[in-house]
């Protein structure tokens, strides 16, 4: 594992948006991120490592929530979206911006209030290849 900075890495503003209900929000991503809609990202949401799917509209990409698995990021809706919570807890609403630090751009994404400062841990990518699946079901890994 490796900690990171947020003054240290590539942050991009994303901006949250109305979605549906009062309540719902969508947090768009900004052009430059290095993302494409259907990707499954890492987002480390206060201090927590959560898994959000990048979806697309005729506004561009966003992340419609943050989930504690890859399962539920997959499923729309499932589970606690930790996104929303996080939102609401700092009082950041529809118009405002988040900063979103790229720790491993394209795979692992923070989010932080703009001005806040913070320290990542960051996982090693995780090895989906048949060899490294091989060797977790061996023992070997």
């Amino acid at each position: 594992m490796t900690r990171l900075a947020s003054d240290g890495v590539e942050s991009h503003r994303g901006t949250v948006a109305r979605h549906g209900g009062p309540r719902s929000r969508r947090l768009r991503l900004p052009d430059d991120a290095a993302v494409a809609a259907g990707d499954l990202l890492r987002v480390t949401v206060d201090g927590r490592d959560g898994f959000a799917r990048v979806a697309a509209d005729a506004e561009g990409r966003y992340l419609g929530g943050v989930y504690a698995n890859r399962r539920l990021a997959r499923t729309d809706g499932a589970g606690d979206d930790r996104l929303v919570a996080w939102l609401a807890d700092t009082g950041v609403g529809p118009g405002e911006s988040v900063a979103v630090d790229a720790l491993d751009p394209g795979h692992h994404y923070g989010l932080r209030q703009p001005g806040d400062r913070v320290v990542y841990t960051v996982s090693e990518r995780r090895d989906d290849s048949l060899a490294a699946i091989a060797e977790r079901v061996d023992g070997d890994g």
